[in-house]
């Protein structure tokens, strides 16, 4: 029992040994200086740069649309039944304020031509004979009771030649010419701004009611970020804020800046509606959906590429250069402090590494213990 006891304590200080030998290797080579010939350098592309003071952000991210403003979008309805007789128009191209989009023809522009000249030819007599009863009433030759009723028959007759004339111009259509009996069998539906036509809901031959929407013009250059905000962090918002956004995948980002602040929380989506003006539209199409960050504020910290951050041991390390033979790089490896990240930098704590190279491009094709 005695020699099963002395052999189990001599197993121990082996191991103990062997732990302490192995401890004391591990430190020895993380204290070694790592040495990369000049043709790996090269061959593997590897670049070294110093570390630089950086702008780091306090992003707050959104999903949000690009949207026209309200007077940067139209719709063309149909004033007046009719059937679509031509379509001058198609989706994409870009008009101006006044061009021909659609021409409607029907029994009920005609009709409305025909009340309007009747009409029109009934005012003028009621018109003279009102003046002459009105002449006598001044001169106490005419009866109150015939003056009253001829005024009375009058304005009846003006204010429905008014409301046949306001009709008949809403189609575009001249009430003086359909006054002397010209009538048109057509009426035109024209662009009331300028813009790029976004949909044509219409064939040749369709059957249209009065207001049915047959077509949508949107002004580009009106366009801007609409960005909705949760409640809790509207107060983080300012007009002037600086905005990056992007399309889809593309991870070229745009910029754009907050220029009003909605006053009340969608009892749906439970945010607030911002609106961002967006510097370059050239790209842009409405209601397309976004991504980006509005930038709460911004500030310059020291850091290095993210890409020279070697992660191991549970830390974080970077490999400093410390001295250059004619054959190859010698560097050491560097325990650092990471912080925030952007889209190539990481932050790093304190100035140990100012003005001195680290190793950036081909960290992990080093085998560093």
């Amino acid at each position: 029992m005695k020699h099963t006891i002395n052999i189990t304590l001599l197993t121990l200080s082996l191991f103990i040994g062997a732990c302490e030998n192995n401890t004391t290797k591990t430190e020895e080579i993380t204290s070694e200086l790592i040495e990369i010939s000049k043709t790996q350098f090269k061959a593997q592309k590897m670049e070294m740069a110093v570390p630089e003071r950086i702008d780091f952000a306090n992003k707050l991210h959104f999903t949000g649309s690009v949207v026209a403003a309200p007077n940067g979008m139209a719709i063309i309805s149909a004033p007046i039944a009719g059937t679509i007789k031509s379509i001058h128009a198609v989706t994409g191209q870009s008009v101006q304020k006044g061009t021909t989009l659609l021409t409607v023809s029907g029994h009920a522009i005609i009709d409305l031509q025909k009340d309007y000249a009747e009409s029109a030819a009934t005012l003028e007599r009621l018109n003279m004979d009102y003046e002459r009863i009105k002449a006598l009433y001044d001169q106490n030759i005419g009866a109150k009771k015939d003056f009253t009723l001829s005024e009375n028959t009058y304005k009846i007759e003006l204010a429905k030649s008014n409301a046949l004339k306001m009709k008949l111009e809403s189609a575009g259509l001249n009430a003086a010419k359909i006054a002397d009996g010209i009538f048109s069998d057509t009426y035109t539906l024209r662009a009331p701004i300028a813009g790029y036509v976004s949909q044509i809901d219409a064939v040749v031959g369709q059957f249209v009611e009065p207001l049915s929407v047959l077509s949508e013009i949107v002004d580009v250059s009106t366009f801007r970020l609409s960005i909705p905000v949760f409640g809790r962090d509207i107060n983080k918002i300012s007009t002037g804020q600086a905005v990056a956004f992007y399309l889809g995948d593309n991870q070229e980002a745009l910029q754009a800046a907050i220029t009003s602040i909605g006053k009340s929380i969608d009892p749906i989506t439970k945010a607030v509606v911002c609106f961002a003006q967006i510097q370059d539209k050239s790209n842009l199409v409405s209601h397309q959906f976004v991504e980006g960050d509005i930038i709460l504020s911004s500030d310059t910290s020291f850091a290095v590429p993210t890409s020279a951050i070697l992660k191991a041991e549970n830390a974080h390390f970077v490999l400093v250069l410390q001295s250059e033979t004619e054959e190859a790089y010698l560097f050491e490896k560097t325990k650092v402090s990471t912080g925030r990240e952007n889209a190539t930098f990481t932050e790093v704590s304190g100035n140990e590494l100012e003005n001195k190279k680290v190793l950036i491009n081909g960290v992990y094709h080093i085998m560093v213990e």
